[in-house]
């Protein structure tokens, strides 16, 4: 059961399940018994070591309320009237281990494409327009060659741009017997695009981890992201991002990047709230793992865009790309935007540091083509000769390598 408030900038999380070590299991499914709470699995992953168990929602709810404390909906005024039954329900548990031997254990969040300034919290900042928007030129092939970049995103709608480019499975692509799209579903092309433009001779692994509102839950998402591995990718882009309550990072996530090779370079969206949610500074999840490369955005001239995180509230945030007003492949046909369904010729313009993030993921491609290194190495010379935007590396686009001396 989801968490019914889905306005960025707060925490989700499925409130009738929590994710638990397997080795753990046994321990924390008898101390809920303890608390007449009866833990069904629901799924499990050996490659994270890490098991989906569901809690039925009265036998929580009763827990709580036996507990005297304020959930949602009940108790206003007492305590925090946005604590949930689980909420409770964790704060027993870790109770009952204190002193002793803890679980691993922790929510099934929910995760969202890196939100913007708009009404509703999916896509990225404002809405993409197809006004006087020209078609990209004709995509090179050799920058980027023999690199593999996964991204995980939303349903793909193939574009003639890209072609050949990609690898996706039947179910991560738009059926084409749908009249009109969601805006938010030409989410994965634009990054793909994004990617290519920076890396045309670049393969990209697009698999599908977002529903088309734009939403997952963690553990969905996590079970895919190690399933990236043996798929020989060198770089893995994710414009998507969640919040938690007490800014942890996510377990299942953080679990889920640790599993990858540290030769993978993660690229992550910075998020698009500093506006959404005034003068919060919460650290938006993977971008602000240690792993992972999180990325800002700016516009052409490397001001960095009001609604990106930068400056020293935000220390998690590694480098800036132009994110802002960019242009990518996007759908061919008509689209639910706004009010209206305009009909777009398979590219337009949009903002976001999802794009920005795209547009990072591009060029350590590139830079890993054109000198022959593995990713990690690639990130450490692209960042070391980038001019700098409040003093992080500033990629404004990235030169020709057949222009640049090795």
């Amino acid at each position: 059961m989801l968490t019914p408030d889905r306005t960025f900038g707060q925490a989700g999380f499925d409130t009738d399940q929590l994710v638990v070590a397997i080795p753990d299991l046994d321990l924390l499914t008898g101390h809920l018994r303890d608390k007449n709470i009866t833990a069904s699995l629901i799924d499990s992953d050996e490659t994270l070591s890490l098991a989906l168990i569901g809690l039925p929602p009265n036998e929580v709810e009763a827990f709580a309320d036996g507990q005297g404390r304020a959930v949602h909906g009940a108790g206003a005024g007492k305590e925090d009237p946005y604590r949930s039954a689980l909420d409770v329900l964790i704060d027993s548990l870790y109770a009952d281990f204190r002193g002793s031997y803890v679980p691993t254990f922790g929510k099934n969040r929910l995760l969202d494409k890196v939100s913007g300034n708009h009404t509703i919290s999916v896509g990225d900042e404002g809405l993409p327009s197809g006004d006087d928007v020209g078609a990209l030129g004709p995509r090179q092939a050799t920058p980027g060659a023999g690199v593999a970049v996964g991204v995980a995103d939303t349903v793909l709608h193939p574009s003639e741009w890209f072609q050949g480019a990609y690898l996706a499975q039947p179910h991560a692509l738009w059926p084409v017997s749908e009249p009109v799209s969601p805006y938010q579903t030409g989410h994965a092309a634009f990054v793909v695009g994004m990617i290519l433009q920076e890396a045309p001779g670049a393969r990209i692994e697009v698999r599908r981890v977002l529903n088309d509102e734009g939403f997952a839950d963690s553990w969905s998402v996590a079970k895919a992201l190690v399933r990236f591995e043996p798929l020989g990718i060198n770089v893995l882009n994710l414009s998507l991002g969640c919040f938690t309550g007490d800014n942890m990072p996510p377990l299942v996530l953080q679990t889920a990047l640790n599993r990858l090779a540290p030769e993978i370079v993660v690229v992550a969206a910075a998020g698009n709230y500093s506006r959404q949610v005034g003068d919060d500074r919460r650290p938006l999840w993977p971008a602000a793992l240690p792993r992972v490369v999180a990325v800002g955005a700016t516009d052409d001239a490397g001001k960095v865009s009001p609604w990106s995180p930068g400056g020293d509230d935000w220390p998690w945030v590694n480098a800036f790309a132009v994110g802002e007003n960019v242009t990518s492949t996007f759908i061919t046909g008509p689209v639910a935007v706004g009010q209206d369904n305009p009909r777009f010729a398979g590219f337009a313009r949009w903002s976001g540091t999802s794009f920005a993030a795209a547009r990072f993921s591009g060029a350590v491609a590139a830079e890993m083509a054109f000198r022959g290194t593995d990713a990690p190495t690639a990130v450490r010379e692209l960042l070391y000769r980038l001019p700098s935007v409040e003093g992080r590396p500033w990629l404004q686009r990235w030169t020709e390598p057949q222009a640049r001396e090795k």
